[in-house]
């Protein structure tokens, strides 16, 4: 298979399967940002991690409301900054254009469910392996796998439970 420039029409030959190199590489063309939306769209969020679950609610006043774990309140500052992290989720970068075995994602360490108000459509990000400073992710709807950020993934992972009333956390 040969390939002639343009510019100075110069020819490259190479072998059929070499060829795949010079293929465009479609997450190389993706936008980096996942999710854009403000705190007051959130309308409910859960995180399952290590085995543990907690569920939040947005009130229609604005305020939260952390249903489970029960008979706990809420850190406001932990709450913002895993509002935040999500309404502004973006992609380190992309890696696959669906999942594999080794990126982890069948056994997530990170599972975030949420809606929006103003979207009847749900979204799960399931974070798996950890690939040096990020971690592999995947964003429901699309089966295309990402790089999150350490930083996303410690925003999204940490008790939202109110530390003030347990200190041991």
């Amino acid at each position: 298979l040969c390939r002639s420039r343009q510019l100075d029409g110069g020819v490259l030959c190479y072998a059929g399967e070499a060829g795949r190199a010079f293929e465009p590489y479609a997450t190389l063309l993706r936008p980096l940002e996942l999710a854009s939306f403000a705190p007051s769209d959130l309308a409910t969020l859960s995180i399952e991690t290590d085995g543990f679950q907690e569920t939040l609610n947005r009130n229609d006043d604005g305020s939260y409301e952390l249903r489970e774990p029960k008979g706990f309140s809420h850190d406001s500052s932990l709450v913002a900054d895993a509002v935040q992290t999500l309404g502004t989720l973006q992609a380190v970068r992309w890696l696959a254009l669906a999942d594999e075995p080794r990126f982890g994602l069948d056994k997530p360490r990170l599972r975030v469910r949420f809606t929006r108000r103003s979207s009847p459509q749900s979204h799960e990000l399931l974070v798996g392996a950890q690939l040096g400073t990020g971690y592999y992710a995947r964003l429901s709807p699309d089966p295309a796998v990402f790089l999150l950020s350490g930083a996303a993934f410690d925003d999204l992972s940490l008790l939202l439970i109110d530390r003030a009333l347990c200190p041991s956390f």
